[in-house]
């Protein structure tokens, strides 16, 4: 009886125990499960994070690149170009007032022409010369009287007889003006084509010179300006003439402004001694004079002159030429000439040839740096173009920044530290965009830490749950095991 109600006891609650563990299996399941839902949820949520962060960064660089892209592609280039543009135009706009300041006012019609004149030269490639220096060439021009028409007219051949002998325009400007000034030709009495022509014909003459001996264009234009063209004039005697003289000066050594007092020295030893000596002169059968009273060529009167003493030595030349009217330490400026007659008319005939200067500015235009020069040339024509078409609108931005000025100045205290901050806020909008593209840049890597963290968290989720399901096998294995107990022991009850 006694173990019959054992038995009933032990079955009772193993069964009990048994539907217990079976609930529990259950539950465990359930919470596995669920703890593996969690961890492939956490795992989304690791991938949406990584999108979301890698989306942000993406966002930051692009506006980072699109505020430097602005910056450097487009506003830069803009504000260089414009500030370029706008120095070339003064310097050019600022030279032409300078020239109508010395010239007087002109229309704005003739303006426009003279200022056409000097951008095409500069294109031209005859000359290297920038429009601005061109418009300083104007005022060189204005400052010897030159008025507008006459400018224009003289700015082409004083450019080229620059680019010809390689100096400055004012020097051109200032040695041929000069030698014309010195023939009697100015620039009031004179027709403006006529003074051109001119002007060229000097040039022609100089260059020829320069290119017939070892001086220089500028030597040689200095010689002429000097005492030597006042002097051909009173003589008579021609530019090409006047060239030869100084050519065969030149040829011993003797140039520039010693050249151009010899010369003037020459002129009057020569007529003075004739004049003051004449009689004697036309007793030895030297007469330089033709039949009006008017002296002859020089080079025929170095060669008259030639013949009279040409035989005599040295010291009796020096003794004739005083006996002549010419003092013995004014001979050193006839004296080089004795002898030079024939030289003297071959270089007159050379320095005829028209055209000189023109063709030794084209051979200096041949070199790399001259050509560069001109491609320069057009650029800042096109500079000053962009430039005065930029001056009205700065013109009428700084009038309005005077008025603001004067507005400023009589506002309060208050106002005044208002605008201050409003200037401040419109100031750093900019660099507020650039920093905000970076704070995104760095959400961005942040948030991507913060994914690292959520997938390690998902991680041991599931680890979690591969545990709790690992466990789940001893449990079964237990029940299996007391349910074979009940049995063994139900067994042995019998």
């Amino acid at each position: 009886m006694a173990i019959e109600t054992l038995n009933v006891k032990m079955q009772g609650d193993a069964t009990s125990y048994q539907r217990m563990l079976s609930q529990a299996q259950a539950a465990t399941q359930q919470a596995a499960a669920s703890i593996q839902r969690a961890g492939l949820q956490v795992e989304s949520m690791q991938q949406r994070l990584i999108r979301a962060g890698v989306s942000l960064q993406t966002a930051g660089r692009n506006i980072q690149s699109a505020g430097r892209s602005m910056a450097i592609g487009i506003t830069a280039p803009i504000v260089a170009l414009g500030g370029a543009s706008v120095r070339v135009f003064a310097r050019f706009d600022q030279a032409m007032t300078e020239t109508f300041a010395k010239m007087g006012r002109v229309s704005p019609e003739v303006r426009e022409q003279m200022e056409g004149v000097a951008k095409s030269l500069s294109m031209s490639g005859e000359v290297a010369f920038a429009p601005s220096e061109l418009a300083k060439g104007y005022e060189e021009l204005a400052s010897a009287g030159l008025n507008a028409e006459r400018a224009m007219a003289a700015l082409p051949i004083t450019a080229k007889f620059a680019q010809a002998g390689a100096f400055s325009l004012g020097v051109a400007v200032k040695q041929l003006t000069g030698a014309l000034a010195s023939y009697g030709i100015t620039t009031q009495t004179t027709d403006p084509v006529k003074f051109a022509r001119e002007m060229e014909h000097f040039s022609d003459v100089i260059v020829g010179v320069a290119n017939e001996t070892t001086t220089g264009v500028e030597q040689v234009a200095r010689a002429m300006s000097a005492d030597a063209a006042v002097a051909a004039k009173q003589y008579g005697a021609s530019v090409e003439e006047l060239g030869a003289i100084l050519g065969v000066f030149a040829l011993q050594n003797k140039d520039a402004e010693e050249a151009g007092n010899l010369t003037g020295r020459a002129f009057r030893l020569l007529t003075g001694a004739f004049a003051s000596k004449k009689k004697l002169w036309l007793e030895m059968g030297m007469d330089i004079t033709d039949g009006a009273g008017n002296f002859i060529k020089f080079a025929d009167a170095i060669a008259v002159l030639e013949k009279g003493i040409g035989g005599l030595s040295p010291e009796a030349k020096v003794v004739a030429l005083k006996k002549l009217g010419m003092a013995t330490l004014s001979q050193k400026a006839i004296l080089p000439l004795i002898g030079q007659s024939g030289e003297l008319k071959r270089q007159e005939a050379l320095y005829r040839k028209t055209g000189v200067t023109i063709d030794m500015a084209a051979i200096q235009m041949e070199s790399f740096a001259n050509r560069m020069k001109v491609t320069r040339n057009h650029l800042l024509v096109i500079a000053e173009e962009m430039g005065k078409s930029l001056a009205p609108v700065l013109i009428f931005i700084s009038g309005k920044i005077r008025e603001l000025t004067r507005w400023w100045i009589v506002l309060g205290p208050e106002v005044k530290r208002a605008g201050a901050v409003i200037a401040t806020v419109a100031a750093i909008i900019g660099p507020a965009l650039i920093v905000l593209g970076t704070v995104m840049l760095t959400g961005g890597r942040a948030l991507s830490g913060i994914v690292v963290v959520v997938g390690v968290a998902g991680g041991a989720l599931l680890t979690l749950a591969k545990v709790v399901l690992l466990v789940l096998n001893p449990v079964k294995l237990f029940s299996a095991a007391l349910a074979g107990l009940l049995v063994a022991v139900k067994f042995l009850a019998l």
